[in-house]
């Protein structure tokens, strides 16, 4: 009962604040006082009207940013692919080049049997500087067979299977071939640990001078073996001591040719 006596006062003040509420707008309407009231609530619309305008303009720079954000993750994506097609463009351009070069150096060999391979491993040891290539007995290679890349002697076949080879390099402590130096024509003996055996002080060796393949047992001569950079000799010993850089290098060499002896007809 004391709830409902409640509610009824509460309707009836409520009623009455509404009605007051339209009495008081109808008065400032026909009196011309309304013109007060959008004086005074002008500053409040300025301030909500500006504050939607930072709030709007606040969010188009953080849809802005994203958007950047966005793109340059995209771009760099486009770069980065753009580098790897680059860096294969020029991949295949060098090896093409190499596989140019040896074909050239091929052409001066036509008597000789030729036969193009590609290094396919290395071995365990580290001490030993080999390499292993993808053809064989069933390709024609024989041991003995001279190795050339770049130009280069980088080494004899020693080992032979039906598939495959063994390379010894001309940097390998093993490695043993005659040789003659290419200004002053004299015969000399090359060893791998980049040396020239029985050297006689009588011989004309310079530094700066290229020793390269004789021609003997039928193999290609004047294939660069490795450049003299220095002669050494000591009154009373009967040779000279005379150090070699070879040209090889074990690790760049990729494509190469094996040379036989050369052939009769």
């Amino acid at each position: 009962m004391k709830k409902i006596v409640l509610e009824k006062k509460f309707k009836k003040i409520l009623s009455f604040f509404i009605l007051f509420i339209i009495f008081i707008g109808l008065i400032f309407y026909f009196t011309g006082y309304y013109k007060y009231i959008l004086d005074i609530l002008y500053p409040t619309q300025k301030v909500v009207y500006e504050t939607y305008k930072i709030t709007k303009s606040t969010f188009q720079v953080l849809v802005d940013i994203k958007s950047i954000i966005t793109e340059n993750q995209q771009l760099k994506k486009q770069v980065e692919e753009l580098k790897l097609i680059e860096d294969r463009y020029k991949t295949l351009k060098f090896e093409n080049f190499k596989l140019r070069s040896l074909l050239n150096f091929s052409k001066k060999y036509k008597n000789h049997k030729i036969i193009g391979a590609e290094v396919i491993g290395y071995p365990p040891d580290f001490f030993v500087k080999a390499v292993f290539v993808d053809v064989g007995k069933n390709q024609g290679v024989k041991i003995g067979d001279y190795v050339i890349s770049n130009g280069f002697l980088v080494g004899k076949v020693v080992e032979v299977g039906n598939f495959s080879s063994k390379i010894l390099l001309t940097n390998d402590s093993n490695f043993k071939i005659p040789a003659r130096t290419r200004k002053t024509r004299e015969l000399v003996f090359y060893n791998g640990k980049g040396l020239l055996d029985f050297v006689k002080p009588s011989q004309d060796i310079r530094v700066g001078d290229i020793i390269e393949t004789t021609g003997i047992e039928g193999y290609p001569k004047g294939i660069p073996i490795g450049k003299i950079v220095s002669v050494e000799y000591k009154e009373g010993v009967f040779f000279k001591k005379v150090k070699v850089k070879p040209f090889v290098n074990q690790f760049a060499i990729e494509y190469l040719l094996i040379i036989g002896r050369k052939t009769t007809h």
